[in-house]
Order: C-alpha cells, then sequence, then structure tokens
C-alpha cells in the first residue's frame, strides 16, 4: 500500500504499525514525534497505530541548538 511519508510517496506493507515503520527506517525513537494526517500521535500508541493507504505520515526530530 501507499503512503505519504515526509512529503514523498512510499509504499509499505499492509499491517504495518507506526513502531515498527520508523524502527524499520532507522529513525531514533528518542526525540522524535510523528503525525498522521495532521494530527500527533502519542508515542505510548504506536506500537498499536497500523498504517492505512493513503495516509499522510510525518516524522519529526528535535534539535537542541542555540
Amino acid at each position: 500500500m501507499k503512503i505519504t511519508f515526509n512529503g514523498q510517496l512510499i509504499e509499505v506493507d499492509s499491517g504495518t504499525t507506526l513502531l515498527s515503520f520508523v524502527t524499520q527506517h532507522d529513525i531514533e525513537l528518542e526525540g522524535c514525534a510523528a503525525s498522521v494526517d495532521e494530527r500527533i500521535v502519542p508515542k505510548s500508541t504506536w506500537s498499536e497505530f497500523v498504517l492505512e493507504e493513503g495516509m499522510n505520515l510525518d516524522v519529526f526530530t528535535l534539535v537542541a541548538g542555540g
């Protein structure tokens, strides 16, 4: 199935959870957040949150600076 990830259309396996997606893409869990269709998804639900066809997923990594 296809979803949009950070602005790019990509193919993912049906039944993929948000947690497994982030892990498969080597995204550091510490300091990151995710929104699906412009709604923040609480990290505590990522292991149960199943991605679906056509979803728009954005993953953000916090960066400290000054």
